[in-house]
């Protein structure tokens, strides 16, 4: 084989990992996305007495850790102040 022939190999190669791994990154990100629309409706649900599906309860745990995950990167300057004081 020339080197020509080598070299296009190798890069057609290094396209197809490329591709290969851009897909594998890519495509956890649109299984693992949490609606919150949803997750606000199964909490509504199983606050209401509702047994949910094992499925349901993982999805409603994934939104509550994602949803804390989010709360802790807001800095706390920018977070809503409480009123402590009793009414």
């Amino acid at each position: 084989m020339s080197r020509w022939f080598s070299g296009l190999l190798l890069v057609l190669a290094a396209v197809i990992v490329g591709i290969t791994v851009t897909f594998a990154v890519a495509q956890p990100q649109g299984k693992n996305k949490i609606d919150f629309n949803v997750a606000k409706k199964l909490r509504q649900r199983s606050l209401n007495g509702e047994k949910l599906t094992k499925e349901e309860q993982e999805y409603l745990e994934r939104a509550k850790a994602a949803f804390l995950k989010k709360a802790k990167s807001i800095p706390k300057s920018a977070r809503p102040r409480q009123n402590l004081q009793s009414a």
